[in-house]
């Protein structure tokens, strides 16, 4: 591999921007030609493991350069010499006669010149200048202005024409070259069979074949970044001081693999700016198996089981859902799902498109739940004429719609033929009641009302879908199966689980990942008693106890305050 993806490292650490006042001039000398340098070039940013210059002095790739640098101060005069390598170059954006080079220096001592000039320099900045400094510094990253995004793109297309001109081995030679460790391990889903293989390594172990398997399945199984270093005291540290690992998808967004690099050459764990380039290997990695495992034929969407954790359970509440959603499933009327945070309503429009009469055409989700996508809709989607292409319309949040906002998609749903399903955190006809919210719209939109209870207040089944989830997630891994303790189901039971079905899935998901052969389930859950006494007014104390702790957070809180004043008004509190 070229220089590239050292550039795009150089481009992305933050290094001290140096103003013309503070007086830091360079003399720049080619290594590799004798007649070769500049005087008085202007540093524009240093740091202990590179600066940029600026010179209308033409200089290669590559060269390796020695730099003098001196400062024309009153007091305090500095001069000392650095060598590095050019590793890369672009036009100067204030003067195009001019050029901008950047210098990766050779490794500094501990005692360098260079390390004592940088604190005497910072120890002169005023306050507001150090303040800003240090903050960006410690992101271990630099902000990339807008100006730059054309030397950002040529950047990214440089590491793609590598790997396309000296092929992905030579580029995957370079990865342990970039990020200063040992090993990396590339894992590609099989097209034949829905599992992680092992693509490419230098080194003859593989990572999912040891006691490491569980962190290449939390990367990709959550589609998240793993990075774990182990103590000294650890058994595997023998072979495996560390690891960063990063998922990367196909041009479905669908995750297709595992991108793994262990053991740090300092043996120090892998930092934030390791962690940033690993990002960028994921999209190059993206972009060059974009078609793997892509095509999906119908047969195998047939054959495939889908778990909805929302119809999970056989208590009265699981029961009458799975009703109402097979009489809904074939009719054109529009829903309105409310729920809490967690409460997979996402599950209820997947599962009536899925299973309903409009299976064989396309659905849309129309995200709302922030303003920032609320504006984009409004000034880019709404204008657009395929929305009837699709059989089902979803609306991930309305209530931050304001009235001209509502009125223009009550427009917009009016004059579409496809099913309407709406998901909402929070109660939509309390806010109707009280002028905030456009009846009409709200009558547009719901049709059929299906309210989703957390599941705290679902603990008749609440043991039984814990198990049906662990099922699931055991068949996913082909693991044996195993069930929980009495331990386990109770701490499952006292647990309150503000993130619903959601956290509930997670947690069992990354217990089975963690999961040894010759040990039990366990889930990590942090359960918190309540240990205040009341001396006085205890029934009332405990009421509100129950009120708060079973309380839907997605009904409005004047549901709640009636239902509390028609207890007090009916009931002696004492």
């Amino acid at each position: 591999m070229k220089n590239s993806l050292l550039n795009y490292q150089f481009f992305k650490s933050y290094r001290l921007p140096l103003r013309e006042k503070d007086n830091v001039k360079s003399n720049i000398q080619s290594k590799n030609r004798e007649n070769k340098s500049c005087s008085d070039a202007d540093i524009e940013s240093l740091n202990l493991s590179g600066l940029n210059f600026i010179s209308d002095t033409k200089f290669k790739i590559g060269e390796e350069v020695s730099i003098y640098i001196f400062s024309n101060r009153f007091f305090n005069n500095w001069d000392f010499n650095l060598s590095g390598k050019i590793v890369r170059s672009f036009i100067y954006e204030k003067d195009i006669k001019k050029i901008v080079y950047g210098v990766k220096l050779d490794p500094q001592s501990v005692d360098s010149v260079l390390r004592y000039f940088l604190k005497d320099f910072i120890s002169k900045f005023p306050r507001k200048r150090l303040e800003n400094h240090f903050y960006r510094a410690c992101t271990l990253d630099r902000k990339v202005a807008s100006s730059e995004g054309v030397e950002l793109f040529s950047l990214f297309h440089s590491i793609i024409g590598d790997i396309y001109k000296e092929g992905l081995a030579s580029f995957l030679q370079g990865l342990t070259k970039s990020f200063q460790c040992h090993n990396y391990h590339i894992y590609l889903t099989s097209e034949s069979k829905n599992k992680l293989e092992l693509y490419r390594s230098n080194t003859e172990f593989d990572l999912a074949q040891t006691e490491h398997k569980n962190v290449i399945d939390l990367t990709f199984d959550n589609d998240m970044l793993t990075n774990m270093s182990f103590s000294d005291n650890d058994e595997n540290v023998r072979e495996i001081r560390n690891i960063l690992a990063f998922p990367f998808h196909n041009h479905l967004q669908k995750q297709i693999g595992v991108i793994a690099l262990s053991n740090t050459v300092s043996m120090a764990p892998f930092d934030a700016f390791n962690e940033s380039s690993i990002r960028l290997i994921s999209q190059v990695f993206s972009y060059f198996f974009k078609d793997h495992n892509s095509s999906i034929t119908k047969s195998s969407q047939k054959e495939k089981v889908v778990v909805y954790d929302t119809l999970l359970g056989k208590n009265r509440t699981s029961l009458e859902l799975k009703s109402s959603l097979e009489l809904l499933k074939n009719l054109d009327k529009s829903v309105l799902v409310l729920g809490e945070k967690g409460t997979m309503k996402e599950e209820v429009p997947e599962y009536l498109h899925r299973e309903g009469k409009f299976k064989n055409s396309k659905s849309k989700t129309i995200e709302l739940d922030t303003l920032e996508k609320v504006e984009v809709f409004f000034k880019e989607d709404a204008n657009a004429t395929d929305y009837n292409d699709y059989g089902t319309i979803v609306l991930n949040e309305v209530k931050l719609l304001n009235h001209e906002q509502q009125n223009k998609l009550y427009d917009f749903l009016k004059n579409i033929n496809s099913r309407i399903v709406t998901i909402s955190e929070t109660e939509i006809y309390c806010l109707v009641k009280s002028g905030h919210f456009s009846k009409k719209l709200y009558f547009l939109i719901s049709d059929i009302y299906i309210h989703l209870p957390p599941i705290r207040n679902r603990k008749n089944d609440l043991a039984e879908i814990a198990l049906l989830i662990l099922k699931d997630e055991i068949s996913k891994r082909q693991i044996e199966s195993k069930g929980f303790s009495r331990e386990t189901i109770e701490e499952i039971m006292d647990y309150d689980w503000p993130g619903n079905l959601k956290e509930l899935r997670n947690t069992i998901k990354k217990s089975v990942i963690r999961l040894n052969e010759d040990k039990d389930i366990k889930l990590n859950i942090d359960i918190s008693k309540q240990t205040t006494q009341v001396q006085s007014n205890q029934f009332l104390h405990k009421l509100l106890k129950s009120l708060v702790k079973h309380s839907d957070k997605s009904i409005h809180y004047k549901g709640h305050t009636e239902s509390l004043n028609y207890f007090i008004k009916n009931k002696k509190v004492s």
